[in-house]
């Protein structure tokens, strides 16, 4: 914990010395002209549409390996506001950025006739040359220039996160793994692994604290039950046993486990699709949720079927007293899944639908709620999740720590939400997040990814970093805040925590913020607790 806390104060204190610096010097700037770069593939320097600056511009990524390479040196390491003036006249486009030859994030730019500076987020760039790439993802478009304009970042306010859930009847296992993580958010991350655990264990002596599953089996529209009478698969709900699976697990870490589930919602009843088939995938069915959510459609009914026969399984967790961290609908915003497939509006219309028939419905209490989708313009809302989660695929051995998404993230909830890696390919680097503030509340390896996408040495690395919390290096249950140890948080805690500081003493309770010591820093977590409860 120790090695955590010495990074943490070099980030702080080098986040200081830029904002000294800041109140005496302009921001500096640099304007790196793309046509000044190396480009490779079937790019050229061309200044057919006017609105470019320098002598011209690059493009159109046509082939499928081009790329576009510019290089700066810098007298010192620091935060930079990135910027791409861009062409994108022929409609959304997406790219990768890499820099020093390392993957950083997937770039949006969307649909403009004229060449328009696009806000990429803060990156993270070390003293002497560095070297931006663009990389192709998904073609014709052409970039004009890269600007750079040094940043004074303050760090991230992790005590922002809102104090309750959503649900106003959570019960109290789920409330306690939500307050869990709003503990140890911003100085520890909690391992994660969807299937494949199997495989997991033959990596490393560590086991994830957050194990994930998936409830598609459990709705009439699921299309791979089998049936004798014609030898092949039918549709209909199918039980799985997933529920019990995920309750004996449960109980077998002794309650200290959190179980994370994902829905790939099968059509209901099979509409507009085919058995044998991933019917969830918007290319394999025709069904249009933008008809079928209004309450007066005849197929509405199925609808409500399929929420009311998954509500029966988490209402059966919650009679077992399992909290699950649950994120339907997810990753809407891409449009690949039926639920996303007619926009954010009609997306946003099913997420509310859901809330309401299971909580207040069914009475379902157990859940903490998580939009897994990172768009800005398909947000719910901070009124209506828990978390936000960004499901990771940078490829195979980029283990990039997401910093711009986690900065977009933060921004667009206020800091008011909790922000996890809800699935990836590679496990980000631990000391990445660390060095550039982007300390994800959780990662979940999906499936075989954990051996497909990752090098052994790494994940090892990772499981036994101190910052990495697993089944084994828990945190023990501490009310924190309790400074007088009488079992709650109230005003008489704080002559306690006065008398603490004055003497220099350590105790867990008192450590509000979580990084291994009792010092003044720990007075505003303190508050927090107070006030939120």
């Amino acid at each position: 914990m120790q090695i955590f806390c010495n990074q943490k104060v070099v980030f702080s204190l080098f986040f200081v010395t830029l904002m000294i610096a800041g109140s005496t010097l302009s921001a500096q700037q640099f304007v790196l002209e793309a046509e000044d770069g190396t480009f490779t593939g079937t790019n050229q320097i061309t200044s057919d549409t006017a609105g470019y600056s320098g002598s011209g511009y690059v493009g159109q990524f046509a082939g499928a390996n081009d790329r576009l390479d510019v290089s700066v040196n810098l007298p010192q390491a620091g935060t930079y506001q990135l910027d791409i003036r861009a062409l994108a006249n022929l409609g959304y486009k997406e790219q990768d950025l890499y820099i020093n030859d390392q993957f950083v994030s997937r770039l949006i730019f969307e649909a403009s006739n004229q060449f328009t500076d696009y806000p990429q987020g803060i990156v993270f760039l070390e003293a002497g040359v560095n070297t931006l790439s663009i990389r192709r993802v998904w073609g014709w478009m052409s970039i004009d220039a890269f600007i750079l304009t040094q940043e004074v970042q303050e760090p991230h306010d992790y005590g922002l996160v809102d104090a309750n859930p959503i649900d106003p009847d959570i019960i109290p296992a789920a409330k306690d793994v939500y307050n869990f993580f709003r503990q140890h958010y911003g100085s520890r991350v909690v391992a994660g692994q969807v299937d494949s655990f199997d495989t997991l264990e033959n990596i490393t002596t560590q086991t994830p604290l957050i194990k994930g599953w998936d409830f598609q089996a459990y709705t009439t529209g699921y299309a791979y039950l089998w049936d004798s009478n014609i030898g092949g698969h039918t549709f209909g709900y199918f039980d799985s046993m997933v529920t019990e699976e995920i309750i004996d697990w449960f109980n077998d870490t002794g309650g200290r486990g959190m179980a994370t589930i994902q829905w790939h919602w099968h059509p209901p009843n099979g509409i507009g699709s085919a058995p044998s088939t991933n019917s969830f995938w918007t290319a394999e069915t025709s069904f249009d949720i933008s008809q079928v959510i209004d309450p007066s459609h005849p197929d509405h009914q199925y609808l409500l079927q399929d929420i009311d026969f998954v509500a029966a399984e988490l209402l059966q967790l919650q009679a077992a007293g399992v909290p699950v961290l649950w994120r339907p609908l997810h990753e809407a915003g891409g449009t690949w899944f039926w639920w996303g497939a007619q926009g954010p509006e009609v997306c946003k219309q099913l997420w509310d639908l859901v809330y309401d028939r299971m909580v207040n419905h069914h009475g379902v209490h157990n859940c903490i709620w998580i939009w897994s989708t990172s768009e800005e313009d398909w947000y719910v809302g901070n009124d209506k999740c828990d978390m936000i989660g960004y499901d990771s695929y940078p490829g195979a051995f980029n283990y990039t720590a997401q910093s711009i998404v986690f900065n977009n993230l933060y921004e667009m909830c206020q800091g008011t939400k909790l922000l996890a890696i809800t699935e990836n390919g590679p496990i980000p680097r631990i000391d990445s997040m660390i060095e550039q503030d982007a300390m994800w509340a959780y990662f979940a390896t999906w499936d075989d990814f954990i051996v497909n996408e990752n090098e052994a040495s790494h994940v090892q690395a990772t499981y036994l970093n101190p910052v990495v919390i697993t089944l084994e290096n828990k945190p023990e249950d501490v009310l924190l805040g309790d400074c007088n140890q009488d079992g709650g948080v109230d005003f008489g805690d704080i002559p306690a925590l006065i008398e603490i500081l004055i003497a220099g003493s350590f105790l867990k309770e008192a450590d509000c913020n979580q990084d291994g010591e009792v010092s003044f820093s720990d007075i505003d977590p303190f508050v927090v607790i107070l006030i939120g409860g």
